[in-house]
């Protein structure tokens, strides 16, 4: 049997990482041609948002 657990995060941190996100400029990811070679750049961004 599984035992639940906690993660604690504090929320200033989760504010850093969600600026981050938010300010990412996604023309740095080159197309590479979809799935062939990892994550597409239109899947990830529906992913994030």
């Amino acid at each position: 049997m599984s035992t639940p657990f906690t993660i604690h995060i504090p929320d200033e941190r989760l504010e850093q990482i969600k600026r981050k996100i938010e300010a990412y400029d996604w023309n740095q990811l080159p197309y590479a041609g979809g799935w062939t070679s990892g994550v597409g750049k239109a899947d990830l961004q529906r992913l994030v948002s």
